[in-house]
């Protein structure tokens, strides 16, 4: 099994398009195609191949941990947040909780996936919100995500915190939610958040 899944990454390696950069043409790293934050996904394609390299999902990371530059934060060690780009599916619901579910679990408890008008407008683009928790006792998290809809990429800005430590983060939660925004990027710039 290890070696057919070594022989698929190779083949996906080898088949991936070029990128223009700055220094001219490069493939992805092994550690790029699986990275599990900039590109998981099941059969609705890949990045590599159906995002716009330069469309990017930001928000306000200021006094943030950097786990991952342009993908994984923390903060105070409780509230974890993650940027995630996928390849567009239809703008609806059942697409946006097929797409959660298959990153967090068929186990989750959903208790909201609206529109979001509020982050329609504030992206320019259709968004939806969906708040969730996953895991049982200690291990619970309550989860609220940005999901949000491009024509050439899908985003979700993926919120975590321990359930016990909702109400106490709420606030600040909201706050950096209501930073995001997507945004346009020349290939030769890195692309952080």
């Amino acid at each position: 099994m290890k070696k057919i899944l070594q022989s698929l990454l190779l083949v996906l390696l080898l088949t991936a398009p070029v990128v223009a950069g700055a220094e001219g043409a490069s493939r992805p790293t092994a550690a790029e195609a699986i990275s599990p934050l900039s590109c998981r996904q099941g059969t609705a394609g890949s990045c590599e191949t159906e995002c716009r390299e330069d469309l990017r999902l930001g928000f306000d990371t200021r006094g943030l941990e950097v786990i991952t530059p342009g993908h994984e934060y923390m903060l105070d060690g409780m509230v974890y947040f993650s940027l995630e780009k996928m390849a567009p599916v239809s703008n609806n619901r059942d697409n946006v909780l097929h797409r959660i579910k298959s990153r967090e679990g068929h186990d989750l408890r959903l208790f909201t996936l609206t529109p979001s008008e509020e982050h329609s407008l504030l992206l320019s683009y259709p968004a939806w919100l969906v708040v969730y928790d996953k895991g049982e006792n200690e291990d619970s998290r309550h989860c609220v995500d940005i999901y949000v809809h491009t024509d050439t990429a899908d985003f979700r800005l993926y919120t975590s915190v321990p359930v016990d430590f909702a109400t106490a983060y709420h606030d600040e939660i909201g706050s950096r939610q209501a930073t995001v925004a997507v945004k346009e990027q020349p290939l030769t710039q890195s692309t952080g958040a």
